[in-house]
């Protein structure tokens, strides 16, 4: 038998027709979307570090999440940018660009050199201690019981971890008195006062404050002069 010939398909690719008024157009629109979405997670971002600094993290996270509302619901409606063409997938995509842009912003500023949101802080076995003078020298007094000095000249020092600047204050208090001096830095940590004590009962404390708003307070130590 002969063979049948196999004929074959002519098959003519016909490309779509390419708008390039709309495509231009759309590529605007997008920009423009981008644009928005990445100065308006800027924005946000900011007043979120700010309320963070101010209040509380969680205050700042939420205004991150909330105004993620404002800007499809309301702020691009004010803008009159059209979202109408626009799939999940699309939101998606621009809702992950805002929320990055405000997640690094917020972050970027809650850290040095823009704030100092870590308090400063006493470690250490020589986080506060006080020396006596005696003769020619400074001796030492423990301060984990209630030591019993004589009259004359201390040295109150503090060793403090900070990030950043940090300024320390003596808060001293003999009998119903209480005043208060600045610290004098000795090195990047170390900080140094020295004072005359007379007879009676002393307790002192140092607050430490830290670039930003941040301070923390050392123990209560007391002592008595005899």
């Amino acid at each position: 038998m002969a063979k049948k010939k196999r004929v074959e398909e002519q098959f003519d690719f016909v490309p779509p027709e390419f708008n390039e008024k709309e495509f231009i157009e759309n590529d605007l629109a997008d920009s423009k979307v981008v644009i928005i979405t990445t100065v308006f997670g800027i924005a946000v971002g900011a007043a979120a570090a700010a309320a963070t600094i101010h209040v509380s993290g969680i205050v700042g996270f939420l205004i991150i999440v909330l105004m993620a509302y404002v800007l499809f619901r309301l702020l691009f409606r004010l803008l009159k940018v059209d979202l109408s063409k626009y799939k999940r997938k699309d939101y998606i995509y621009k809702g992950g660009t805002y929320f990055i842009t405000a997640l690094a912003i917020w972050i970027l500023l809650l850290n040095p050199p823009f704030a100092f949101t870590t308090p400063p802080s006493f470690k250490g076995p020589d986080a506060v201690a006080m020396y006596q003078h005696s003769g020619s020298t400074w001796q030492r007094v423990q301060l984990n019981t209630t030591p019993t000095i004589s009259a004359g000249e201390v040295n109150i020092t503090a060793h403090i971890l900070s990030i950043g600047d940090v300024s320390a204050t003596l808060f001293v208090t003999h009998g119903s008195a209480t005043f208060s001096a600045a610290m004098n830095p000795v090195s990047g940590s170390d900080f140094s006062y020295i004072t005359n004590v007379t007879s009676g009962s002393y307790s002192f404390y140092i607050l430490a404050k830290s670039g930003g708003s941040q301070q923390t307070r050392s123990s209560t130590y007391d002592f008595s002069v005899a």
